[in-house]
Formats: C-alpha cells, sequence, structure tokens
C-alpha cells in the first residue's frame, strides 16, 4: 500500500510485518523507528483481547521527488490491489505504534502494537487501503481510492472533452484547416496566363528589318580595297545623259570626277593639275546633326591578306618624322605579322575612312587570359626605313658647293645610287659653300638636319616613299590676317575641346651666325625696335640670307602669349585625316581664333573612330 499525504508533509514508503505472540500481553512497550517526529493529538482506546507483544520489523523509503510527467486527469473506478496483512480503517491520521493504551484527547502519538482508533493523528505509510479526499500521490501499489490526484499517463484509452491531440496517421476529416497544394487538377476563376506559340493578328506593330532587296538613288559606299581602284564620281542633282565627243580625254583612276550636263571644272589632281596659287580651303559647315560611317581595313602588303583589327590608333607631330601607331589582333594573327628569322618588318596598310597610312609592325606583345590571346603591335611609319635600326651610319660631308636642297638628294643615295626616295622641297633654298657640310649619322638624320638649318621640318608622306620638307611657320603670326586659312572649323562640328595658355618670351630680334666664312646677321621683326635679343643661333650651314632670315624666323615666330587648342572631332567627308603645317580657323562662341596644327592622333575601335588635333595659336598684343 501506498500513503501518500498532503503537499506540506513529508511521503514515506515502507513495508511493515507483524509477527502476534500469545494473548496474555504484559505492560506493552512502544518503540518507533522513522525519520520525521511530528507534534499530534491522540486518543487511544484498547480493547478486551489481551495479545502478546508483537514482534515489529519497519523498512522505509523516503522520497522527495514529485511526478515528472502529468498526463490528462483519469478515475480509475476499479484496479488490482495487493493483499494486505490486516483490516485497519483509518478516518484521518499517521500513526505511529504505541505500547499500551492510553486515552488523551490530543497527544504526541507513536506507533502502536494493536488496533486502535485515532481521530485526528499524523501517520506513516502502511500498506493497507488508505482514501484520503484531496492528496499528493505517486504511483499506487495496492487498491485505493483518490478522488483528485495528479496520475501519470497510461497506454489505455480514455475520453477527455477537451485535450490537445497528435497529428493522426490515418485519415481524418476536419472542417477547418489549411491544405497543402496537390498536384491534381484545379479550375481557377480568374489567373495569370501563359503566352502560348500561337498566331496573332495585330493591326499595327513594329517589325524586324528584313532581308528583302531595296533600291536607292543614292547610298553611302566603302572605298576600294588597297589594289583595286577605279575613279570617283560624283553624281549630278538630276538625271543625265552624257555625250563623250573624240575629244575627251579620261582622268586618271585616283581622281576626283564631277558629272554634269555640260561641261564644268574638275577638282584638283595630284600628279595631273597644276599646283594652285593658294590651297583650296576646306569649310565645314554648321549642322544639326553629323553622321559619318566608318570604314576601316588592315591589310599585309606582300600579298594583300586583310588583318582582323580590334582596334588602331595612329598619332603624328609637326617635331615626329613619320607615323607612331599601335593595334590589337587576336592572337591567331602572331604568325602574319611576325617576319621570319633573318627577314625585314613586315609593312602594314592601314585604311580609315579613305585615307591610306603605311606602316612597319617593329613590336609584338602578346597576352593572354583564359579563353583569349591577343597580340598588341606597334610601330611606325613607312619613312621609318630611312632611321635607325634600318640605315647604316655614313659620315658625309661637301667637296664642292651645293645647294641645300642637292645636299638632301645626295644623303639619299649610296655610292651615287638613289635609295628610291623622292624629296618635296618645301623650303627656301640658298648655296653651301664646298666644306661647310659635315655630318655623321642616318639618312634621315642628315635630312632633318638640313631642315633644321633651314628653319622647317621633315614628314613622311603616308604613304609614297617620299619625303616633305615643311617650314616651321610658312607665314609669321602677324602676317596671319592676311591669309586664307586651309581649313574653317566651327566648334559645333567638334566632340570636346581644351585650351592649355603659354607665356613665351616677347623676343624681337636674334643674331644667327655661320663658320669660317659664313655669315653673321641680325634677324629682326619689321617694324619693332629688335632690342629684346633672343640666344645666339651658331649654325655652319648659315652661309646665305635667305638661311638666316628662315632659321630666325623659326625663333621669332614662336613667341609671346600663345593658346594652345586640342580639339577632337569626328573623321567628316570634309576633312579627313588632318595633317601638322595646316593654316584653321577655330571658331569658339562666335570667337575665331587661327593658327598652324602641330600634331593630329586619331583612333579607332568598331564603330567609332575620331582625330586630336593640336592648333597653336597666338594671341595679338595690345
Amino acid at each position: 500500500m501506498v500513503l501518500c499525504a498532503t503537499e506540506d508533509t513529508v511521503v514515506v514508503v515502507a513495508s511493515l510485518a507483524v509477527t502476534l505472540g500469545p494473548p496474555a500481553l504484559p505492560p506493552p512497550a512502544f518503540t518507533a523507528a522513522g525519520h520525521v517526529v511530528v507534534v499530534a493529538s491522540l486518543a487511544v482506546t484498547l480493547g478486551p483481547p489481551a495479545i502478546p507483544a508483537p514482534t515489529v520489523a519497519i523498512t522505509a523509503t523516503q522520497l522527495f521527488d514529485l511526478p515528472d510527467r502529468d498526463g490528462p486527469g483519469a478515475r480509475l473506478r476499479q484496479q488490482h490491489g495487493r493483499a494486505r496483512g490486516a483490516g485497519v480503517r483509518i478516518v484521518e491520521q499517521q500513526g505511529a505504534p504505541i505500547q499500551r493504551a492510553a486515552a488523551e484527547r490530543h497527544q504526541h502519538g507513536a506507533p502502536r502494537q494493536a488496533g486502535f482508533r485515532a481521530p485526528h493523528q499524523h501517520g506513516l505509510p502502511i500498506r493497507r487501503w488508505v482514501a484520503e479526499r484531496t492528496q499528493h500521490g505517486l504511483r499506487i501499489q495496492a487498491g485505493a481510492g483518490v478522488r483528485q490526484q495528479h496520475g501519470r499517463a497510461i497506454r489505455r484509452a480514455v475520453a477527455d472533452r477537451y485535450q490537445h491531440g497528435l497529428p493522426l496517421g490515418t485519415g481524418a476529416g476536419v472542417r477547418h484547416a489549411e491544405y497543402l497544394r496537390t498536384r491534381t487538377t484545379r479550375t481557377l476563376r480568374e489567373q495569370h496566363g501563359r503566352p502560348f506559340a500561337l498566331r496573332l493578328s495585330i493591326g499595327h506593330h513594329q517589325a524586324s528589318i528584313a532581308a528583302t532587296a531595296l533600291r536607292v538613288r543614292w547610298q553611302h559606299t566603302e572605298w576600294p580595297k588597297p589594289g583595286r581602284w577605279w575613279p570617283f564620281y560624283e553624281p549630278p542633282p538630276l538625271d543625265i545623259v552624257l555625250h563623250c565627243d573624240g575629244t575627251y580625254v579620261p582622268r586618271p583612276l585616283h581622281c576626283t570626277v564631277l558629272l554634269h550636263w555640260y561641261p564644268i571644272a574638275q577638282p584638283y589632281c595630284v600628279g595631273l593639275d597644276p599646283v594652285p596659287d593658294l590651297p583650296v580651303s576646306i569649310f565645314v559647315p554648321i549642322r544639326e546633326v553629323y553622321i559619318v560611317l566608318n570604314t576601316f581595313s588592315l591589310i599585309r602588303v606582300a600579298d594583300n591578306v586583310e588583318l582582323e583589327a580590334l582596334d588602331f590608333s595612329a598619332e603624328l607631330a609637326a617635331d615626329s618624322f613619320t607615323w607612331t601607331f599601335s593595334t590589337t589582333l587576336p592572337g591567331s594573327h602572331l604568325s602574319l605579322i611576325r617576319p621570319a628569322p633573318g627577314a625585314p618588318p613586315v609593312e602594314l596598310l592601314a585604311t580609315l575612312n579613305g585615307t591610306a597610312i603605311r606602316l612597319i609592325a617593329e613590336k609584338f606583345k602578346r597576352d593572354r587570359v583564359f579563353g583569349k590571346s591577343v597580340i598588341r603591335v606597334s610601330g611606325r611609319g613607312r619613312a621609318a626605313w630611312l632611321a635607325e635600326p634600318f640605315s647604316p651610319i655614313k659620315t658625309r660631308i661637301n667637296a664642292e658647293t651645293r645647294t641645300a636642297q642637292q645636299l638632301v638628294d645626295d644623303a639619299l643615295t649610296i655610292n651615287g645610287v638613289p635609295l628610291g626616295w623622292t624629296v618635296d622641297w618645301r623650303l627656301e633654298d640658298w648655296s653651301v659653300p664646298a666644306g661647310a657640310w659635315s655630318q655623321t649619322g642616318t639618312y634621315l638624320s642628315a635630312v632633318q638636319r638640313i631642315a633644321e638649318a633651314g628653319g622647317g621640318y621633315v614628314q613622311g608622306h603616308h604613304t609614297a616613299q617620299t619625303l616633305i620638307l615643311r617650314p616651321w611657320y610658312p607665314l609669321p603670326p602677324w602676317q596671319w590676317a592676311g591669309a586664307s586659312p586651309d581649313v574653317a572649323l566651327p566648334d559645333a562640328a567638334c566632340i570636346t575641346e581644351g585650351i592649355e595658355w603659354l607665356e613665351r618670351p616677347a623676343y624681337n630680334a636674334v643674331w644667327v651666325v655661320g663658320g669660317a666664312g659664313g655669315r653673321r646677321d641680325k634677324v629682326k621683326i619689321t617694324g619693332s625696335a629688335g632690342d629684346y635679343h633672343a640666344p645666339t643661333i651658331i649654325d655652319p650651314l648659315a652661309t646665305a640670307t635667305a638661311m638666316t632670315r628662315q632659321r630666325g624666323l623659326r625663333v621669332l615666330a614662336d613667341t609671346g602669349r600663345q593658346a594652345l587648342i586640342d580639339v577632337s572631332l569626328p573623321l567628316l567627308p570634309e576633312t579627313g585625316i588632318l595633317h601638322p603645317g595646316l593654316l584653321v580657323d577655330y571658331t569658339e562662341n562666335s570667337i575665331t581664333r587661327r593658327g598652324y596644327t602641330r600634331s593630329v592622333s586619331i583612333r579607332y575601335q568598331f564603330p567609332s573612330a575620331a582625330q586630336t588635333v593640336r592648333i597653336e595659336t597666338h594671341e595679338p598684343v595690345s
């Protein structure tokens, strides 16, 4: 039997075995074994039988833990119980064994050896049936009736009015529940639809360009590839029929031909028509939109193999004798541009919007990343054949009197045999006495030395084997006002603009001194006092006034307050690729600045192309 006390008492689980002796009993002696002493009131009533003193053996186990799991409340009407030793009925008590009978209304009681009745008393758990109205109980081992108690969940069917339920593994019917989506067919009244491949008929829509044949009266054409040339005809505004008589002479293939219904003056053609007195001015009109369709090609000159250029850039300045360029090619083109051992470098021909430039591929660099390989090629123009490292070093002297232009022609020979290069002389020539000329260097350095003495510079032709000797200042700045410009350029045609202002010494005179037997001339600006001298120039080729005047003009013209203007513009059909030495009128916000072009750089990356031109202008002296 398990006895459970209230919440403020101690629960003791004990086993009690009693052995009765003979009927005659001596005065009883009470002994108690326990762990708790309780003060209580005890009333004892002894019956008439006299029994021998019992022998009591008690073993007790005290449990202080409470049930660790509470399940739903349950009420058991019947339960298997354990057999009890003797019938005892206790209404409410916790008793201990006693040794003799006593009648006290209130006293501290100990366990007794014979049956007795105590109205109120604390008792130890005994192995008999006990009924308590309210108590905290543990699992019981004998039959007991508990009106209210905490019980552990048992594996038996129970019926509760309300309880928490676990998910069931079998079918269940729920009036309202949230369902998961299933793969069954369902019908929605309204839903989003997906596009389906059906033909639709629309009254108006945007259509793609179809590969149908179109016929237009005029269209943009591409310049012919190198090696294939034909006349360039400009159509008239109306359809006409040309009648050619026997006096008609076809113009060369490289000349522009204007068609008309009556004979008209044809544009200037290089190599056919005489050089005009003044260059034809290039006028760029102001438009709302400038449209340019750029074309570019790069071929190997030896066999006309076209190369696939990913980008291209080139630059030409007045102080450099030829173009410098760089381009990017696919890695597979390495064998096409890299020369064989002992062979000369490969020559290339770049054509941008109809303007061809012949180049020499001198340097190669390969860059590779995962899935990509490119080759970066750089080099110079065709005139680099006359410079290092391709030209030998030679010493030259004039054993007899020669002109400056003749000295240039002599420098471009091998043992008196011309190299195949011609000279476009645009300086004023002068005479050089015997022994005044002495120079050691390449072919090009000899030409540059003579051009420097005459106040000029050297530039190679774009494609031909020709060296052009230009003066730095064909006209000095104080004479620009009365000259006709080569190019009239408005700022509306420019993409970007940058201006740098410089302040140089305002020299108005300079001494140019030659060697033994040479000239000693003072060159000054006409109308000036000639009192602000530039450093003296000593040159053995100063043997004539034509030379000293040109050399002095080079120094005196590059003085005073200047403005260097950098403008970027497309390669317009009116301008093409500009080159150094052109007199340009640049109009900015109704203000016109005039000056010479000093450098040009071009860049191309499909489909865009542009050129950047530097213009040297001079501000008037107040």
